[in-house]
């Protein structure tokens, strides 16, 4: 004969009162701010919409963290949320211990509803924020604090993932009064139009992760660097496939100098990873000469001159690097001495060391 656990107080009674959608809503305010999550997470799962709306409002916490529901593929139970803020933001005074600040779709905190209130006060302001909000990307704050989003993006080519494309509409036309945020941008897509029209809604200094893993054009790149300049608190930077115009020495040559000058405005950079690009060629000390807290770099299929060489081995930050990585550079018409240097500068920090397919000839070794 099995034997099953009884249902708890609290399970029951949240039941009773999801019975009876009127009496609900009307308890909301009155309802201990314990069930709050588990509550929220039953109206999500039943599609509860109107009660959704309503708990959105009356939500007492700081920050609404999304866990797993943001892989949920329901859009319109999502939109029930979003609609419930619609009417949050629209009331011209709300008081400020019951106003959702924070709303959270990062999936970094899985536990987040079986830890309850508690867990949710620890993460009530995110960590991609080095400071309270403040007037970004063009959008003039309101008197009110402006709700934050948080959610990790990514830019593609062709359809867009349905409730990351429907959040950066809603954000867009409620920039006033929202601002979304995004720790880590994955870029997949060489179309500018598609490019621009995230970066022109996201909050650019709270972005930490840049990932470009797409073939781009001259005008591509030129049109997002000043973008780029404005991610002032990039920690790690991925750049791949980014070729020479044969056609258009002239311009090759002043395009990588206004590329390098953008790069190297990134002073929190500490993860470099370029590969595939033409614009590196004699213009490395403009990248590094600023970046001096980068500890990991990574050049590969990346056309040098022998004074870049000479110069990395010289600059602050090639005595603090723990992971250095050159692949696909050919250094057999090289002098060996820049690459000594480099090494014995590096030799009290470094980690791990990969020289790959570099043409090294014995001599040189």
């Amino acid at each position: 004969m099995s034997h099953r656990t009884p249902p708890s107080l609290q399970y029951l009674a949240m039941q009773s009162l999801l019975s009876n959608q009127a009496l609900a809503i009307s308890a909301l305010e009155d309802l201990s701010v314990l069930l709050f999550p588990s509550l929220f997470v039953e109206l999500y799962a039943r599609a509860h919409t109107e009660v959704l709306k309503a708990l959105v409002q009356a939500w007492p916490f700081s920050c609404l963290p999304q866990g797993d529901l943001a892989e949920s593929p329901d859009l319109e139970t999502f939109s029930a949320v979003l609609d419930g803020l619609n009417l949050l933001l629209a009331k011209k005074e709300r008081p400020s211990q019951w106003i959702l600040q924070v709303l959270d779709l990062r999936n970094e905190h899985p536990k987040i509803w079986i830890q309850g209130y508690p867990s949710m006060a620890q993460i009530s302001y995110p960590d991609v924020l080095t400071d309270r909000p403040t007037e970004s990307c063009g959008s003039m704050m309101t008197e009110e604090q402006p709700l934050i989003l948080l959610m990790d993006l990514t830019i593609k080519h062709g359809t867009q993932d349905a409730l990351q494309a429907h959040l950066l509409q809603w954000a867009r036309q409620r920039q006033e009064q929202v601002q979304l945020c995004s720790r880590k941008l994955l870029i997949l897509s060489g179309s500018i139009s598609e490019i621009q029209k995230a970066l022109r809604v996201v909050r650019l200094d709270s972005i930490q992760e840049l990932k470009v893993n797409k073939f781009w054009h001259r005008e591509t790149m030129k049109k997002v660097v000043p973008y780029l300049s404005q991610m002032k608190n990039l920690r790690i930077l991925q750049f791949s496939r980014m070729r020479l115009t044969v056609t258009c020495r002239h311009k090759n040559f002043s395009y990588s100098y206004k590329y390098a000058v953008h790069l190297g405005q990134l002073y929190h950079l500490q993860e470099l990873y370029v590969h595939d690009v033409f614009f590196l060629y004699g213009r490395l000390p403009t990248v590094l000469r600023n970046l001096t807290l980068l500890k990991t770099l990574s050049l590969s299929s990346c056309p040098l001159k022998e004074a870049d060489l000479w110069f990395l081995s010289q600059c602050p930050c090639s005595r603090q690097l723990k992971h250095l990585r050159l692949r696909s550079l050919p250094l057999d018409n090289f002098s060996p001495e820049p690459l000594r240097a480099l090494l014995e500068h590096e030799a009290g920090t470094l980690e791990t060391l990969a020289l790959e397919d570099c043409a090294i000839t014995d001599s040189q070794l």
